[in-house]
């Protein structure tokens, strides 16, 4: 079965360190993250990821609202929560917040 057609899926919650920031539970944006040209399959701190032309390292990776029923309502928001994105009428299993710090090239 193609991701895509998955009912539930977790949400990536992305905060840049120029204040950009945005969610998605589409693994299709995903694949705007590379490494050398590939496709990223993994966020772990201290990896280097490129994202629209721009390198960044991640600096943290958070799991929230890990959730056991489908049926759940999360109540509040965070301080570092974004606008979700989604082509897909998807429920989110869990929110995994990515902090990426850009890369300062002139060192």
């Amino acid at each position: 079965m193609d991701i895509d057609n998955l009912k539930h899926y977790p949400r990536f919650v992305f905060n840049f360190s120029d204040g950009t920031r945005f969610a998605t539970l589409d693994a299709a944006l995903l694949s705007e993250f590379t490494d050398g040209g590939h496709k990223v399959d993994r966020f772990m701190v201290g990896d280097t990821v490129e994202f629209r032309g721009r390198e960044y390292t991640v600096t943290s990776v958070d799991v929230r609202d890990i959730i056991r029923d489908t049926g759940e309502v999360l109540k509040g928001i965070y301080k570092d929560d974004a606008e979700t994105y989604s082509n897909h009428d998807k429920t989110a299993l869990m929110s995994l917040f990515i902090r990426l710090d850009a890369v300062d090239k002139r060192q």
